[in-house]
């Protein structure tokens, strides 16, 4: 007598008690669920399930001898696995096992457990695209001889790659992932994460031979290449990272391209620093300029620390001076706005001691003036661009009431830089000073217009 035949595939041979073969078959009758809450006398909270141990080894016996055929073509190696629902795979399951046949897993693939490839060689090529995985994947210690692909695989809770080998090229593509470990992975060719989104990510001691790249891939967590190699050239165009970027420890061998990332913080200054000298390489001087200025702020924030230990006091104050003025010489519209503020203020104090007011007033005004346009200028430094316009119009037009010089005249002749070097009349201090600090301010300006505009 004939035995039936699964209702899917028409080829093998009915599962106990189902109208499908052992590969396509519903797995719920496999699995037994153990929920805490229903339990007085479990005091535990995790939901646990019990697979059927004897139906999960003969599924993988027969998975084993399903693939031993050889000789199959592309498209037959493409629907071998068409429709199956494959139950967890233990870590002894592939321990130590050599596959020497393609591995094509599609949409239509659904793994209802954890995927558990420990330590297995890949010889030819394993293939994951837009399946379901409801566990975990673990390719811990495995070697791939030939290409692999993860490509559009969405809601992936974890996946571990430690110590894993990739001999040929490797796509994780446009997939989404809870948590990816790639610690001490090695990647002898190319390496695509194009367009991937990672919630938790760890990169540490991996090796990149080849080109690396994360065009338009989203981080959302901090991300540490701690001793990552970057042996070939590295691509992080148009890459997304929320948290914080370190490369303090990580190792760049050849180009890195970072145009367009967008990045909230840097971890440290050395990688500011990095990306900086990636962009100067290219000969991209306004970008490098953008990442000197968060190199400046991380040190800014390194002497801080040194502040508070009783060290280094004047180097903090010079580079907070050069944070206030112009941003560490990137912002020549705020060196530009001091100028203009701090001529308007000294005319206010001459206008004030020219007058005929007492002299405890005049010293009374002058202070209140002076304090005002200070702590306003430092309160807005490297605030809205509208800020300054509309802080330089309220300036003009007290000054204008105050010294009914609309049409700027004496503000004019106190601005002039080359009477600023090259005049010769008596010098109070406070006018000294005036000349000390517009001379710093427009050599400022100076420098921010040719950091901002130069070209290698």
């Amino acid at each position: 007598m004939l035995k039936e035949k699964c209702s899917f595939c028409r080829e093998l041979e009915l599962d106990d008690g189902s109208d499908r073969c052992i590969f396509h078959c519903e797995k719920d009758s496999w699995v037994t669920k153990h929920d805490p809450s229903n339990d007085k006398f479990d005091l535990g909270t995790e939901v646990i399930y019990y697979w059927d141990e004897e139906k999960v080894q003969k599924f993988w016996k027969k998975f084993k001898k399903l693939i031993e055929k050889k000789d199959l073509s592309k498209e037959e190696s493409y629907d071998r696995f068409h429709g199956f629902i494959f139950p967890k795979i233990e870590q002894d399951t592939f321990k130590n096992y050599t596959f020497n046949c393609d591995l094509v897993f599609t949409k239509d693939c659904i793994f209802e457990g954890d995927i558990n490839f420990f330590q297995t060689i890949f010889n030819k090529q394993i293939y994951f695209n837009d399946c379901k995985i409801k566990g975990k994947v673990c390719f811990g210690k495995s070697i791939f001889k030939d290409r692999f692909t993860f490509n559009n695989m969405k809601e992936i809770k974890e996946v571990f790659f430690k110590h894993a080998e990739f001999k040929e090229k490797v796509e994780f593509k446009e997939s989404s992932c809870k948590k990816v470990d790639f610690e001490n992975a090695i990647f002898e060719k190319l390496a695509d994460f194009y367009r991937t989104k990672f919630y938790k990510v760890n990169f540490e001691k991996t090796d990149f031979k080849d080109i690396a790249v994360f065009s338009e891939a989203e981080f959302y967590c901090d991300v540490d290449f701690r001793y990552t190699k970057f042996l070939g050239t590295s691509i992080f165009r148009d890459t997304v990272i929320t948290g914080k970027l370190d490369l303090k420890n990580s190792i760049f061998k050849d180009e890195a391209n970072f145009l367009d990332i967008k990045l909230s913080k840097v971890e440290s200054r050395e990688t500011a620093r990095k990306i900086k000298d990636s962009f100067e390489k290219q000969n991209n001087i306004i970008e490098a300029n953008k990442f000197y200025a968060l190199e400046m702020k991380e040190r800014e924030k390194e002497l801080e620390e040194d502040l508070k230990k009783g060290k280094n006091f004047f180097e903090w104050l010079v580079f907070k001076i050069h944070g206030i003025s112009s941003n560490h010489s990137q912002d020549w519209l705020l060196a530009l706005f001091l100028i203009i503020s701090f001529t308007f203020l000294s005319v206010f104090i001459e206008k004030i001691f020219n007058s005929s007011s007492g002299l405890v007033d005049k010293y009374i005004l002058s202070l209140i003036m002076f304090v005002g346009i200070t702590f306003i200028n430092f309160y807005i430094a490297n605030t809205k661009k509208a800020y300054y316009l509309i802080s330089i119009f309220i300036y003009y037009f007290i000054y204008s009431i105050f010294t009914q010089d609309w049409l700027l005249k004496c503000f004019s002749n106190k601005l002039n830089p080359f009477s600023i070097m090259t005049g010769n009349e008596e010098l109070i201090f406070s006018a000294l000073i005036y000349k000390i600090i517009i001379a710093y301010l427009i050599y400022q300006f100076i420098v921010s217009i040719r950091r901002n505009t130069r070209r290698k």
